[in-house]
């Protein structure tokens, strides 16, 4: 929803720690001509330091291609530790060197950082300033599709989230007149179709990600919502064609 990838990195500045709930920095540094895209845990961790910064590194350059584009690659990447197993195979995903320092981050020219947003959208396609809402059927969408970039939440998961229990959270989303089943399914819907139109990712990716088993099971799925595959969805988007 930023105006700008400046923008959009000092807003995850400030809602990273929020979000995870825990003693983690994610943020922008600049360093003369070069920005430092970084993520920092900043409790103690004994073991998994260094699988943990890999799997946020991958988040951040997520968010900068959005705004330079799928094929985009840092000049470089930093991990922490005093060795690198798989170096090889790290930096052949990243698409740049990957070195050792004493913060995990991204590496890049900071000119990048006034490109504007090519495709800005909401979680629930809000405008910029609308807030979430108070009604809680909107809230739980929202932590739904924040969910998604690690699995697909479950219901348990969501009210435990929101401090209520699971029949409460039923019964609090019946009184609104709606139901977890049927908020998921339009996160779900919404998402895919985000993912078939602007990305080129496999449609079994694509599945996996959603929590689907594989591409079959997907696209059962997606033809039950809109009475089209996903590829045939992907095919009318990228001719131009209605849906």
């Amino acid at each position: 929803m930023a105006d700008s990838l400046d923008a959009a990195l000092q807003r995850v500045e400030t809602v990273t720690p929020v979000l995870l709930q825990t003693a983690t920095w994610t943020g922008l540094q600049r360093r003369g001509t070069a920005a430092f895209y970084g993520y920092a845990v900043k409790e103690r961790i004994e073991a998994g330091r260094q699988v943990n910064e890999v799997l946020a590194l991958g988040y951040l350059l997520g968010t900068v291609r959005h705004f330079l584009g799928t094929g985009w690659q840092p000049e470089r990447a930093l991990v922490t530790g005093a060795h690198l197993s798989a170096r090889g195979e790290i930096e052949a995903l990243f698409g740049c060197a990957v070195t050792l320092g004493p913060k995990a981050g991204l590496v890049f020219p900071a000119h990048y950082l006034d490109t504007p947003n090519p495709s800005r959208f909401g979680i629930c396609d809000a405008a910029e300033d609308e807030p979430i809402g108070n009604d809680l059927g909107t809230c739980v969408a929202h932590l739904i599709e924040l969910g998604l970039d690690e699995a697909r939440p479950s219901i348990d998961g969501i009210a435990g989230r929101l401090g209520l229990s699971r029949r409460t959270l039923q019964r609090r989303l019946e009184a609104e007149g709606t139901g977890y089943a049927d908020i998921q399914r339009s996160v779900l819907i919404r998402r895919a179709k985000a993912r078939l139109s602007a990305d080129r990712l496999p449609i079994g990716r694509i599945g996996i990600e959603l929590g689907y088993a594989d591409a079959a099971h997907f696209s059962r799925a997606f033809l039950e919502w809109t009475g089209l595959t996903p590829r045939q969805w992907r095919h009318h988007v990228r001719q131009g064609t209605p849906a």
